[in-house]
This record gives structure tokens, sequence and C-alpha cells, in this order.
């Protein structure tokens, strides 16, 4: 169900995203999303998007209605295979089992050749490999050695649910670290990871 969750999630989040920096159509767009509502055997409704007027609004109705579809219909398909998921012998991921998994499977094409191929995408993924490296590196070593100055100061960087307390043992320490990294957006761990490095500052 994670591995569906992800799948559902980033791909019509980032189709979303396709359309919000000009990489990808309206119509592109929103006769993907709408195709896979209609996909649905079940009672996913379009009827409001005629009374908004923005396009943009539009796109975050048929993305909140399309990740429903979704829901639902990899839903259905876990019940209809609970049996041989639950004896370890599934072996086809749930997407590929649901009424839009051609939808989903134009989505992948579109995003690979439209979305990850932009540039500025590259980019970010590019610094990826540097920054989320670098922050785990700052960030766990101030918790290993959380008495030096400098470990203390990197420390109030941290939000006070990611730190643990006294009873917090370091393994679970380490997982609270991974964590706050691995939930930061691709731009607040490029800001963060630039902070920490002095390649830019904050203005006070």
């Amino acid at each position: 169900m994670t591995e569906a969750a992800d799948d559902i999630c980033y791909g019509i989040m980032d189709l979303e995203d396709g359309y919000k920096y000009n990489l990808l159509d309206y119509n592109t767009v929103s006769k993907l999303m709408t195709a896979i509502c209609n996909a649905d055997s079940g009672d996913t409704q379009i009827n409001d998007l005629k009374n908004i007027i923005d396009k943009k609004e539009k796109i975050g109705y048929l993305r909140a209605k399309a990740i429903n579809s979704l829901i639902q219909q990899v839903a259905k398909a876990f019940v209809k295979n609970e049996e041989d998921i639950l004896k370890g012998e599934m072996e086809n991921p749930l997407c590929d089992l649901i009424e839009s998994r051609s939808i989903m499977k134009k989505i992948r094409n579109v995003s690979k050749s439209k979305i990850y191929a932009y540039k500025p995408v590259l980019q970010v993924e590019a610094a990826g490999f540097q920054v989320l490296p670098g922050l785990l590196n700052t960030f766990l070593t101030a918790v290993i050695d959380s008495k030096k100055s400098s470990s203390k100061k990197v420390l109030q960087l941290i939000p006070e649910e990611y730190k643990g307390d006294s009873n917090t043992n370091l393994y679970e320490k380490i997982v609270l670290i991974t964590s706050y990294v691995a939930g930061m957006t691709d731009t607040f761990a490029i800001d963060t990871y630039r902070n920490l490095r002095g390649i830019s500052l904050p203005n006070y």
C-alpha cells in the first residue's frame, strides 16, 4: 500500500506541478486527470468543474478528485488480491491492477519527457546528491557530538519534535533526524544546506 500511495501522490502531484510551472498545458493535464476519474467504476463524480473559473483552481479540483479516485481503485484492488498479498505471493504493484493503470502509465511517460527532463528539475535532483548527504552528515554529527559548541548551534535549528529527550537513545535520535530531513521540501532542504555551509546567509 505504501508503494501505491507513493505512485498516486508523486504521479498526480508531479502532473499538477508540471502545469504550475508551464511545462504542461491545461488540456493535457485536465484530460489525464479526468480520464482517471472516468475510469473509476465507483462514485467519483466531476460535478463542480464548470463552476470554477480559474484554471489553476480547476487543476487543483481535478487533482483532488483524481487522487480520491485512485485511492478507491487501489483499495478495491487490495481487497480483490488480499489473500495473495497476505501470503506474500503478490508479484504485481497494486497500481498495475487498477482501472486507471494505462492512464497512470501515460502520466509517467509525460512526466519523464516533459517534467523530469526540464533543466531546473535536473539541477535540483543533481543538487540533491550533495544536499541530502550534507544535511544528514551535519545534523547527525551534531547529535552524536552534542557537547561541542558548534553542535549546539546546529541542534538549535532542528524542531523540538525531532530532537528527542534525555530518554531517547542514539538510534532513535538518528531515526528522528532522518525523518526530519526526509520530510523537507526541495527548496527548504537546499536553503538549509546553503545556510549551514555558508553559501548563502539570511539577512537580519
